[in-house]
């Protein structure tokens, strides 16, 4: 937290994963890694300081890196692509919320067909 009371920006991103809400089996360490990352506007709201946090959805070259065998069908969200990515940013940045969570649902997931018991709703416009 002192680099956040320390630093002289316009702006200080912050890139977290949606695991903080989505939850997952054998994660606790990186999904409170992650809530304490999407957390941070918050706390730089109280210390007048611009911090966003962009949550995303699984990125393909990482992807492609380290996993060889990704399930698509075991992912509530696509794969997102450098252009997406950054697309999600500059909205992001154009409209500051805090916090944006961006990626494509991936409605044929095995998630997705649980949404009853998921720790979060999705908008009635999904």
């Amino acid at each position: 937290l002192a680099a956040v009371n320390d630093f002289d920006y316009d702006f200080f991103t912050v890139l977290s994963s949606p695991i903080s809400i989505t939850g997952g089996l054998d994660s606790s360490g990186y999904i409170t890694a992650n809530a304490f990352l999407d957390a941070l506007p918050d706390y730089g709201r109280c210390k007048n300081k611009n911090i966003v946090v962009l949550s995303l959805a699984p990125y393909k070259k990482t992807i492609r890196q380290y996993d060889t065998e990704f399930q698509q069908e075991m992912h509530l969200f696509k794969p997102m692509d450098t252009r997406a990515i950054l697309k999600a940013l500059e909205d992001e940045l154009a409209q500051p919320s805090g916090y944006l969570l961006a990626g494509k649902v991936n409605y044929g997931s095995y998630l997705f067909k649980m949404t009853e018991i998921l720790p979060f709703q999705f908008s009635l416009r999904i």
